[in-house]
């Protein structure tokens, strides 16, 4: 098997175990309580997938895990205080919809994505404007 659709497979077969996951979470009312506990998780292992992830500043946190997962399609925008990280597409939200499962945004993007913010550039505020599960973009601003 090509390399290529390997990878394809192994992206897309990962995306969907996480929406099982949190599809099983909302079936049973723990997802919630479940997304709580992960991010405790992700600040105390952020500065470890930091360095696993070659992340050196915040805005590869974006660009370097849509790289290694392919799941969300973000994209940078500078302005004066920071700048803003848009997607349009994200495989993980849409397989949780089609699977019944609530927003799967906080517990396996956001949260962790923040935590890494945090260990780059702990004076930078991550602020979720939107996310694809209820608009037509996640939008994410780190700025000052």
């Amino acid at each position: 098997m090509e390399l290529e659709k390997k990878t394809t497979i192994l992206e897309n077969t990962y995306a969907a175990v996480l929406a099982e996951a949190v599809t099983i979470f909302t079936k049973f009312g723990i997802l919630d309580k479940v997304t709580a506990i992960k991010a405790q998780n992700a600040a105390k292992s952020a500065k470890m997938q930091v360095n696993s992830f070659g992340i050196r500043s915040p805005e590869d946190v974006f660009q370097n895990l849509a790289r290694v997962f392919n799941c969300a399609n973000w994209q940078i925008e500078y302005c004066e205080q920071g700048f803003t990280a848009k997607a349009t597409a994200c495989k993980l939200c849409g397989l949780t919809k089609r699977m019944g499962g609530d927003s799967p945004c906080d517990i396996y993007c956001l949260n962790p994505m923040k935590s890494m913010v945090k260990v780059i550039a702990p004076e930078k505020q991550f602020v979720v404007e939107s996310t694809l599960w209820e608009h037509d973009c996640c939008e994410v601003k780190v700025i000052e």
